[in-house]
Parts: C-alpha cells; sequence; structure tokens
C-alpha cells in the first residue's frame, strides 16, 4: 500500500511539471570526482550525481547521512538519533566499499574502515559528488561501489543562520569569503547540539534473548541521548601570475554524543584536514598539481564518564597529478599517490603504521558521437600482494541529447587495522577483497528534464566475515557476494518547479550461503518536488524503503517504510528568510537498524541571511 500511494504521488507531481511548461535547457554541472579531471555530467562516461549548495538549502535537510540517503543508489542506517554511527551503502555494497574524500582528501578511521558523516556538517559544505560504481583505478583502495566527494563551503560576501526544533535542537552558522586581485578566501564556522532521543529499545527481546541477558546487552538506559557539534572550515588561495595558484583549506569539526552500551555510551571525536596545493599550467597543454594534506580522525570512548578506550588515525597523502591535453579530443592523466597511515590507540596493535603507493593512468577520447575512458592503477602495500586495477568506458551519442555508455571495472579494499591486527581477534593472513563491475546506461535531456537508466552487475570476491574457529572468533576471507541492479532517475527544473524521482531496484546476494546482504532493500523509491511562488517556496520530499533483513542470516526482519516531509521558506525582507521543515509528517514508526529507535515527526524552524537572495 505504502508503495502504490508513493509512486501514485511522485506521478501526480511530475504531472503538474507539464513537459510544455519546461525552461529552456539548464547547464549541466561540472564534476571532477569520475575522471579525477573536470567534465560536464552530460559527457561523462559513469553515473553521477551533484549536489549544490542550491540544493542543500532548498531540501532543508538535518545532516550529511540524511542528504546522502536521498540520493540515487544510497541506503542509510543509523543506530539511534542524530549523532550516533551510521553507514553509507553504494548500490548494495559495504560501508566500508564507499571512499569518502573531502577536498580531495582521504578521510575516515583506518581501524573501522569507515567515515563519520554524521560528523560532517552541511553548514560547511559547497557540494557533494557522487560516483557510482568502481574507481579504485584512480583512487585505489575502497572505491568498490564508488566516491563520494565533500567540497567544503566558499564564496563572497557573508551569510548566517539560527534555528531551534524538536528535541530541544540548536544551530547556528556563519561566514564570509572575498575575491580580490587574484586573491581569495573564505571562513565558516557551526556549531549545533540537541538533547536527541533514547538510542536504543528497552526491555527488547531478539533470537528469543530478553535484554539484560548474557547475549543481549546494549540495553535498559532509558534516557535521551545528546549529541553536539561544532565545524569550522577555512580556504585560501592566491594567484602567481596567470599560470600558478597557490591554495590551502583547514575543516576542523569536534562533536560529542550520547548512546547506549554497555561497554562504552559516550564518544567525543575530532576531524581536522589539512591540505596546501599549487596547481600550474606548464605549457599549452599540460596542467600539473601537486597536493600536501593530513586528516586525522580521533575517537575517545566513555562509560559513564569513565575512559574506556581511545582510537586515533593520522593519514598523511601526497598527491602528484599531471593533465595532458592532446589536440582537441584526448586526454592523457598519469598521477603518484603516496600515503602514510598511523594508528594510535589504549591497546596494542601487532603493526600500528602502513604505507602505500599507488601509480596511475588515465585516456579519455571524445570523437563525433563515440567517447572511450581507459585507466590502469598499480599498488605498493607492505602486508599483502599488490593489487592492480583497471577499468575502460564507452560512450555513444545518439545526438545532441541521447547518449549511451558502458563500462567494465575492477576494485580492490585493503583490510582494515582492526581486521588486521586488533588484539585477540585480528587476522594478518587477510588478502584484499576485490570485485568486478559491469555497467550500461542511457541518458538523456529533453529542455531541462533530464532522465538516466542504468543496469549494473557487481561480483564480490574475499569477502572478509566474521567467524568462529580455534576457540575463538576472528576475520577471514570466506564470502562472496553478488549485486546486480537497476537504476532510473528523472529531474525537471523551470522557473517555478523542481522535481526530482529515482527508483532503484536490485538484489544484493552473499552467494556463499545463498542469503540476502543485510540492510539492503530490493526497491528504493525516492522523490522531491518545490514550487516557488515569489516570495514563497513549498516542497516535499518522499522515499519508500522496501523490506530487508537486519542479519546476515536473514532471521531479523525490517519492515518496509514511507516517509513525507513537508517544507517551506518565506523571502520575509531583502536578504533574509525564514525556513520550517516538517520531517516524517505521519509520524511514522519504522526501523533502521534492530532494536534501535528512530526519530518520529519534527520539526525545524531557521532564519538565514544572505546578501542577494531577495529583492
Amino acid at each position: 500500500m505504502y508503495r502504490h500511494c508513493l509512486i501514485g504521488g511522485i506521478a501526480a507531481a511530475f504531472s503538474a511539471v507539464s513537459v510544455s511548461a519546461l525552461a529552456a535547457d539548464t547547464i549541466a554541472p561540472v564534476t571532477v570526482t569520475a575522471t579525477r579531471s573536470a567534465e560536464s555530467a552530460n559527457e561523462s562516461l559513469s553515473s553521477v550525481t551533484v549536489v549544490d549548495r542550491e540544493e542543500i538549502e532548498r531540501s532543508q535537510t538535518s545532516s550529511m547521512g540524511e542528504l546522502l540517503s536521498r540520493q540515487p543508489g544510497v541506503e542509510f542506517t543509523r543506530n539511534g538519533g542524530r549523532g550516533t554511527n551510521s553507514s553509507i551503502f553504494l548500490r548494495g555494497t559495504e560501508s566500508d566499499h564507499v571512499l569518502v574524500l573531502v577536498d580531495g582528501v582521504e578521510v575516515g578511521s583506518a581501524t573501522t574502515g569507515t567515515a563519520s558523516f554524521e560528523d560532517l556538517p552541511l553548514a560547511n559544505v559547497e557540494r557533494i559528488e557522487i560516483v557510482r560504481g568502481p574507481r579504485s583505478s584512480l583512487y585505489g583502495s575502497r572505491a568498490i561501489g564508488g566516491v563520494i566527494q565533500i567540497f567544503t563551503r566558499e564564496g563572497e560576501g557573508g551569510h548566517a543562520t539560527v534555528g531551534a526544533g524538536t528535541h530541544d535542537r540548536r544551530q547556528g552558522s556563519a561566514g564570509y569569503g572575498s575575491k580580490s586581485d587574484g586573491t581569495s578566501f573564505s571562513v565558516n564556522v557551526s556549531a549545533e547540539e540537541t538533547d536527541g532521543i533514547d538510542a536504543r529499545q528497552n526491555n527488547y527481546v531478539r533470537n528469543g534473548q530478553t535484554c539484560g541477558s548474557a547475549f543481549v546487552s546494549n540495553c535498559n538506559e532509558p534516557d535521551d541521548d545528546g549529541y553536539e557539534n561544532q565545524s569550522v572550515n577555512a580556504r585560501i588561495s592566491q594567484d602567481i601570475g596567470e599560470a600558478v595558484t597557490v591554495s590551502g583549506r583547514i575543516l576542523a569539526t569536534d562533536s560529542e554524543v550520547e548512546y547506549d552500551g554497555s561497554s562504552q555510551n559516550r564518544t567525543e571525536s575530532q576531524q581536522r584536514i589539512y591540505s596546501g596545493r599549487v596547481d600550474a599550467r606548464l605549457t599549452g597543454n599540460w596542467n600539473t598539481r601537486v597536493q600536501l594534506s593530513r586528516s586525522t580522525d580521533e575517537s575517545d570512548n566513555f562509560l559513564n564518564r569513565q575512559p574506556a578506550n581511545t582510537f586515533d588515525t593520522i593519514r598523511d597523502s601526497f598527491g602528484w597529478q599531471n593533465e595532458i591535453t592532446l589536440g582537441t579530443s584526448q586526454i592523457v592523466t598519469l598521477g603518484l599517490d603516496a600515503e602514510s597511515v598511523e594508528v594510535d590507540s589504549n591497546l596494542t596493535f601487532a603493526e600500528d603504521e602502513r604505507d602505500v603507493t599507488g601509480v596511475y593512468a588515465q585516456h579519455q577520447w571524445t570523437g563525433h558521437a563515440w567517447s572511450s575512458e581507459v585507466s590502469l592503477r598499480g599498488e605498493d602495500y607492505d602486508n599483502f600482494d599488490d593489487p592492480a586495477t583497471g577499468s575502460l568506458a564507452l560512450g555513444y551519442r545518439f545526438s545532441d541529447s541521447v547518449q549511451a555508455f558502458a563500462s567494465y571495472g575492477t576494485a580492490f579494499r585493503a583490510p582494515t587495522f582492526n581486521e588486521l591486527y586488533f588484539p585477540g581477534f585480528g587476522n594478518d593472513d587477510l588478502e584484499p577483497e576485490e570485485s568486478r563491475t559491469i555497467e550500461a546506461g542511457l541518458r538523456g535531456r529533453y529542455q531541462a528534464m533530464r532522465w538516466q537508466a542504468t543496469a549494473y552487475r557487481t561480483e564480490i570476491d574475499e569477502l572478509i566475515d566474521t567467524v568462529f574457529s580455534g576457540g575463538q572468533f576472528a576475520p577471514e576471507n570466506v564470502d562472496e557476494a553478488r549485486i546486480q541492479g537497476l537504476e532510473f532517475t528523472v529531474t525537471a527544473t523551470t522557473d517555478e518547479w523542481d522535481g526530482n524521482v529515482s527508483l532503484d531496484l536490485k538484489d544484493a546476494e552473499n552467494t556463499e550461503t545463498g542469503q540476502e546482504l543485510s540492510r539492503r532493500a530490493e526497491i528504493g523509491l525516492k522523490g522531491g518536488l518545490t514550487r516557488d511562488f515569489g516570495e514563497w517556496s513549498i516542497g516535499t520530499d518522499v522515499a519508500f524503503q522496501g523490506d530487508r533483513f537486519d542479519d546476515a542470516a536473514n532471521t531479523v526482519p525490517l519492515d518496509a517504510y514511507a516517509l513525507i516531509d513537508l517544507r517551506a521558506s518565506w523571502d520575509f525582507a531583502r536578504d533574509w528568510s525564514a525556513r520550517v521543515k516538517i520531517a516524517n509528517v505521519g509520524d511514522t514508526e519504522y526501523t533502521l537498524a534492530d532494536t534501535y529507535n528512530t526519530l518520529g515527526r519534527t520539526a525545524l524552524l531557521e532564519v538565514a541571511w544572505r546578501p542577494g537572495s531577495a529583492d
């Protein structure tokens, strides 16, 4: 019933945006993540979604994870309310199969292998690019399901926002930027705090075991679990003549979150990203870039305010990329990446450092109708056989507005420090997980309407799973997975309307056991519609997620659910606007992770000052 109502509602909404009413063709966004060089989304031979600052503000989304969950091919889970542990599944792959970059710098924990999406504030984000499909041939480990790159905020002039909402939520952000005579800089700050909800259900029963038994812990803490976050990012760049630009970036976030746990129930986290870059045009057809960066991910965990454990990651990186244009139709990209990763913990890891060097080459060709991309990458690792990956993509343009594309790519994920060396658990004989993906799609546009249909199949070997052997649990390369699916997306934009809808159909299976991969639904349907009325704007977002299982054994089912959000904004004075959003209007009860609570109906009111936003 949910599915039929949702499909009907989206269809009715899009019927209101008649094709005859569409405005003139809009300019496709420029992306840089899919090929590590600038290209139009219309010309890309990959499945790419770009979320810009305008869309972030229009969506009035509360968090990075929730914004990503609205995008094609993305599924999102969270163990409780704001700030608690969250996971992103891209095209059905694992959360540690997604490479996350911030301004070109890899971020995340080397012990868990995942990034803390929940601590990256949207207030400091300019643009997000989501590339679905393997990208190890350009980026190395983790890019099995794809790459998510976040670009921090920049621009000229000032801005400020304050807001308040349910669960005693308070938030605010401000920033300023300037450009003059080849010099540009920007600084943005944000903060938020909420009392939250009780992260986990109390007195629950799972697999016949009651809360508080030897098998089931992390329960019976009937209190609200709060969250707070403070963030600052700064960027500066200087042109030196007409051929060289020197730039630097800093992002710092501090957060604290409470949750329910028997070994720990509060975490204080810090993330830091520092990078310096030189971009230079050496000749008329040769551009080079050198970047030095450091990213840190620090996590201090507590149980009832007493220290429990600490896990810190320090990642130092060097990148050198060269882009050579051959005539008007070919681009050759050559690059070197070097990375040193160190883990610091109160626990003793058998190894706490890892050095990785990768070299890559890519060739892009664009003809009258045909186009191609070929890339290869080799890695040098300390611990296991050096992986090599590659990809090949072909495109054919039937007309200026319709393009077909197909690709084949391999990818891998290196084992994490936890999987290799965690005391009493790690297995240093692990090999990298490996994947093969084939994809074919068709995209088109008519005036301001864009659409894409894509089919894909991914096979993953040497999947790492935890098994009981020799009297203890340990990770082993024991599983294989097959994920195949279809994606359909449509977007439409006019002077008054903005709409989008996406449908994800997939089958994600562990081929060793025949079971479905946990927390992956066979169907996902999402859509949004916004209507402008002069000084007013109103909109709605809807999402349907199908049935799925919480566990690998498929014994704990999670029911399908549908959510509807409503939002409105009012430009009540020059440069000033008020925004309100009511999320989960129907107060629907749903579950993202078994035994964990989710937010019911919530409301958020914001007042924003943005010079030039209204006359």
